[in-house]
Formats: structure tokens, C-alpha cells, sequence
């Protein structure tokens, strides 16, 4: 079993190892691109918030969980105006919106 398949189960979702190597760094290497997270009912979390809930989120993933503590993903946020469901505060996106434009409708 490669590395990649470790992190992700049979559905595509990231395991507990998956989540915690998300964990490891709140930005990619190399480009530094601010990472997110993908919760099995849809909403995105941000990284500060799962690190705040490391125990949760883990309990959910060993638990196989619906619940909205249950990452499924870690994304890069290139450009999207996004939320954490958490926090309600925006998530961190790798290229900004100019001054004046909305991210998404260039």
C-alpha cells in the first residue's frame, strides 16, 4: 500500500493518519498554500479550528461518524471565499481577490 493510500479509506476519505498529517503544517511545502478542511456534510473548517479540535475530529474519523466533526479532506484554498463553520471567520485563500473584485468572478 502506497503512502497516499494510507492517508485516504476506501471512499476516498482522509483517515485518522490522513488528518493528522494534514496537522502537521498549516501551509503546503513547497508554495506555502494556507491548507482547509472538508467536513463529511459539507462545510469547510478552518486550520486553526481543527487544531483547536484535534480530539473530536479523530474520535469521528475512528468512529466513522456523519457528524459535521468528521473531516473527510484537506484541501488548498486557491481562490474561493470560504467560511469556517466553526468560527464563521474566512478561511485563508492562496490568491487574495484584487482590490474590488470577488474571488470567483474574475
Amino acid at each position: 500500500m502506497s503512502n497516499t493510500e494510507q492517508l485516504k479509506d476506501g471512499r476516498g476519505y482522509l483517515t485518522v493518519e490522513g488528518f493528522k498529517q494534514g496537522m502537521k503544517a498549516r501551509c503546503t511545502f513547497p508554495g506555502c498554500y494556507p491548507l482547509a478542511f472538508l467536513t463529511i456534510d459539507g462545510e469547510t473548517m478552518s486550520w486553526d479550528y481543527a487544531e483547536q479540535n484535534q480530539e473530536r475530529i479523530i474520535e469521528a474519523i475512528q468512529e466513522k461518524s456523519t457528524c459535521g466533526w468528521r473531516v473527510v479532506d484537506c484541501f488548498i484554498n486557491w481562490e474561493s471565499t470560504l467560511y469556517c463553520c466553526g468560527t464563521g471567520k474566512q478561511i485563508e485563500s492562496a490568491y487574495p481577490p484584487v482590490d474590488g473584485e470577488e474571488a470567483g468572478n474574475e
